[in-house]
């Protein structure tokens, strides 16, 4: 196996293993928020300011807000999970779709 077989390869599990911590990110807190939230009987599934936000995600990662948004918008056009669509206090929110983990 080449030099340059064995880094691609290398790549791609790095990169599946943060596309797998995101989205586990994304679930985790996305339960958290729920949880805050039913506590005060204001939560809705669909009240998209209550999603965590994209540094909440790089912060929960210790990844750089770059690279997380990366991940999230591949994760998001694969379908794992789906973005606010417009900014909402300067910021994206995300929502983690269903109950299934990436490998």
């Amino acid at each position: 196996m080449s030099d340059e077989t064995a880094t691609t390869k290398k790549r791609r599990k790095i990169n599946n293993f943060e596309l797998a911590l995101i989205l586990n990110a994304v679930k985790i807190l996305n339960q958290q928020h729920r949880l805050k939230m039913e506590n005060i009987k204001q939560f809705s599934q669909q009240d998209e300011s209550h999603w965590p936000t994209t540094r909440e995600i790089s912060e929960y990662c210790q990844f750089s807000i770059y690279k997380t948004r990366h991940l999230l918008i591949k994760l998001s056009e694969e379908g794992y999970i789906r973005s606010s669509g417009k900014v909402i206090s300067n910021s994206l929110h995300w929502s983690f779709i269903g109950d299934d983990v990436c490998d």
